[in-house]
């Protein structure tokens, strides 16, 4: 199915219901939650900006911000890929990266599943005939679990090379009133 086939609404993704929103890069940024089983909780925006953790603020994995501050969070916190194609050294593709502007053609969407326990991120390089997938779902073992998938849509075989991380994770004990108010101490241990 082509993205200008796409409708918002109820779809399958991995043999689940998920409520897809097409197009994310063309309506305004919104804010989120992802439902857990366990004591995990995370708020996010469409753009990718979060805040995360166990139980309380007081165990945040990434800095416990308001909403006017993940909006723009994505720039520093949170997940970030860079994909190249083997052997290219000039040319690479920031997935779901709102200000990352390549000359190539790309489609944006999020995925939620009914359940609201699991958010799919997707965008689709169109020039270079691949999708990239993450996704968060809570653990109760493990915590906040991220899954990356790079799909190769075309007929021909592709190389790539990838960087992926997540940026931004607090240290282990760090108080909320620690890091919000003396942040570069914080910061300091994150290195």
């Amino acid at each position: 199915m082509s993205q200008a086939e796409l409708k918002e609404g109820v779809t399958t993704l991995f043999g689940e219901p998920f409520y897809l929103i097409p197009n994310i890069d063309r309506i305004d940024p919104f804010f989120m939650s992802v439902a857990s089983d366990t004591d995990c909780w995370m708020f996010l925006t469409s753009r990718g900006g979060l805040t995360a953790g166990r139980i309380d603020a007081e165990r945040s994995l990434f800095p416990y911000e308001t909403v006017d501050k993940l909006q723009h969070g994505h720039f520093h916190t949170g997940p970030q890929t860079v994909i190249r194609l083997a052997g290219n050294l000039e040319e690479h593709w920031e997935p779901l990266n709102p200000h990352f502007d390549g000359s190539s053609r790309y489609a944006r969407n999020i995925y939620k599943s009914t359940l609201g326990n699991w958010i799919v991120f997707e965008e689709t390089h169109v020039d270079w005939n691949l999708r990239f997938r993450y996704d968060w779902r809570a653990c109760e073992r493990f915590g906040w679990v991220r899954t990356v998938h790079v799909e190769n849509l075309g007929e021909g075989r592709v190389q790539i090379d990838v960087l992926d991380g997540i940026r931004n994770i607090l240290p282990f004990g760090a108080p909320l009133a620690l890091y919000q108010s003396t942040s570069s101490l914080v910061d300091a241990y994150k290195q």
